[in-house]
């Protein structure tokens, strides 16, 4: 259109967009491609920019139990439980990116619901992801489960030394106790011998007899050691729990130590039992022994006795355990 009104024809332009097209097709593919490898990365995967959320995969939402959108832009220090955990790994994990690329640290992670999980993160920079240059990249797994294993391995390691340490002390016991209970015999004889050769009003006498009670203590506290320590074969016998225990008095009292009291709550009518008498006084040892060392500044242990009756509930919750009648000892 000319300045006096008439039309004299159009004017194109047209402009080359063809590498630009390519350029954002290539983009749009290569942000597929991440995607694709960000959501097939069996642990959570994030990325993170000034520690703040910008990507997080769907695996990591259900580690942590927030949703995409609530994650999107909020500072990492939500995970954290505290803020001297999280100043600790965010400043290992970076230190070990600028030096190594790669970083890797174990911490605990606070999930929506509260609850605290273990996880281990790797984190590297991933240089060139889309708008966010130098971006930080970082991987969770959720090690709950490997690390109560292993607490439960060293457990289970540091209990079996321990009985490791018992069976030796056992074998010494026993050891020590047939050498002594030898000394006693010979004691308990010559003493009976005297007593046949000095007549009871004598002075003596009473002394010997003394001697002569408490050598039978004592190889009553030989007996014991010598049946906690005999590698025998399992005998069942009827036994009355209450008369054991007050034979295991004296002994119960010198492990126990001075500084706790020993108290027996025994029920009268106490039920006879069928079991393995070495066994079951190792069982009240070893409770009485667990007891003290839960006790360093004293107490009291109270040894009990009880008829109870187990029923059906008991045994569905407990498949050791049958049901009806049985003698409780704690």
């Amino acid at each position: 259109m000319g300045d006096d009104g008439k039309y004299y024809g159009r004017v194109w332009y047209f402009r080359d967009v063809t590498d630009q097209k390519n350029a954002m097709a290539a983009l749009r593919k290569r942000e597929a491609e991440f995607r694709t490898l960000f959501e097939s990365i069996p642990s959570g995967a994030a990325m993170i920019v000034d520690r703040k959320f910008k990507k997080v995969s769907a695996r990591f939402c259900e580690i942590t139990g927030y949703s995409e959108d609530e994650l999107f832009n909020q500072p990492t220090r939500m995970l954290f439980p505290d803020d001297e955990t999280y100043q600790n790994i965010t400043r290992d994990l970076y230190d070990g990116i600028e030096y190594g690329g790669l970083s890797r640290a174990e911490s605990t992670f606070r999930k929506k619901d509260g609850a605290l999980i273990d996880v281990q993160i790797s984190a590297t920079i991933l240089p060139q992801a889309g708008r966010y240059e130098r971006s930080v990249v970082a991987t969770f797994e959720d090690i709950s489960q490997r690390k109560a294993a292993e607490a439960d391995r060293e457990k289970l390691q540091a209990e079996l030394i321990q009985s490791q340490k018992i069976e030796s002390i056992g074998r010494l016991a026993g050891g020590v106790a047939h050498d002594f209970n030898n000394l006693l015999t010979a004691i308990m004889g010559n003493t009976e011998l005297a007593l046949l050769k000095i007549p009871p009003d004598h002075p003596t006498h009473n002394y010997l007899a003394v001697i002569k009670q408490a050598a039978e203590s004592a190889s009553d506290l030989t007996r014991q050691l010598l049946s906690f320590s005999r590698k025998q074969i399992i005998e069942p016998k009827v036994v009355n729990l209450n008369s054991l225990i007050e034979t295991m008095h004296k002994m119960l009292t010198r492990v126990i130590g001075e500084n706790i009291t020993l108290r027996a709550v025994t029920q009268k009518d106490l039920l006879a039992m069928k079991a393995d008498i070495p066994q079951l006084q190792q069982i009240i040892m070893n409770l009485a022994i667990n007891a003290r060392d839960a006790m360093p500044d004293g107490g009291t242990l109270s040894v009990e006795t009880a008829n109870v009756v187990l029923d059906e509930d008991f045994g569905l919750r407990h498949a050791y355990a049958g049901t009806g009648a049985h003698v409780m000892v704690a």
